[in-house]
């Protein structure tokens, strides 16, 4: 429930991403879907789920070609989890996904594009180490709270005409992110102290991606982040969640805070 109503109402959710990735809105959808798919498939041991895994993992790249940085997570959440499925789920994972792309494929073949795919594919523009690092570990926490910067409206426009509500809205972005990393700290823990596959597969799942996007070097836009939902999300929850446990009545409040001026801001905006 707290993955779910912080994705649904965040403003990069209904603002951004309706309107950059086309179809709007559909690659988290089918990125939630591959997530599940794969948790079934490795840490529950329900292999058929590969199949609905590879299925969707193509289908992903079909709303925007950065999803193939996901083919990533699943190689490492198979050699981390999955050593044990049967070949024949993998290899019928493998044909179902090829099946999906073939049109794409084959178009691309007859009209000899494959390098321009690649170029295409790989295209940014150029940045410093030190930005592209922190864009990529940055912006997956960004686009979880109401702190849009300069991406949504460019430069030399203020969303706020008094200061204080842009400090607010700055720390309730900053909440947001102590949820996450404590979120991060407590899956470790839980992973370590108690063995719980499940959340170092999402963990995994999560920063194989942004190590790959911060290697370049380059530029990254924030709808390049969509095909990381909800890990995020999940792991911002877990954090919430285990504060709930503890003190009911203080993480309903800040839950209910955070909710609230996210949709305050997107229906203003």
């Amino acid at each position: 429930f707290t993955a779910a109503s912080l994705f649904i109402l965040s403003p990069w959710s209904i603002i951004h991403f309706s309107n950059i990735l086309t179809p709007p809105n559909g690659l988290p959808i089918i990125t939630t879907g591959l997530l599940y798919a794969m948790l079934k498939a490795t840490i529950k041991k329900e292999e058929k789920y590969l199949i609905l895994a590879g299925t969707l993992l193509a289908l992903a790249t079909q709303f925007h070609l950065v999803a193939i940085m996901l083919t990533a997570s699943v190689f490492v959440t198979l050699a981390c989890f999955g050593r044990e499925i049967n070949k024949k789920y993998i290899i019928t994972a493998i044909i179902a996904g090829l099946i999906i792309l073939s049109p794409f494929l084959i178009y691309t073949a007859k009209t000899n594009k494959f390098g321009e795919l690649i170029n295409y594919a790989i295209q940014r523009d150029e940045s410093s180490r030190l930005h592209a690092i922190t864009e990529s570990f940055g912006l997956p926490l960004v686009i979880m709270t109401p702190f849009v910067g300069t991406y949504m409206t460019g430069e030399g426009v203020s969303l706020f005409k008094h200061r204080g509500t842009g400090l607010f809205i700055l720390a309730i972005t900053i909440i947001i992110c102590l949820f996450f990393l404590y979120g991060l700290f407590i899956s470790f823990s839980r992973y370590l102290r108690l063995k719980e596959k499940k959340y170092l597969a999402l963990l995994l799942w999560l920063f194989t991606p942004i190590i790959l996007l911060a290697i370049p070097g380059k530029n990254l836009s924030p709808h390049y982040i969509a095909m990381l939902i909800p890990a995020q999300f999940l792991i911002t929850a877990v954090g919430m969640d285990n504060l709930f446990n503890k003190k009911k009545i203080l993480a309903a409040s800040l839950l209910f805070i955070i909710l609230l001026t996210s949709t305050l801001f997107t229906v203003n905006f």
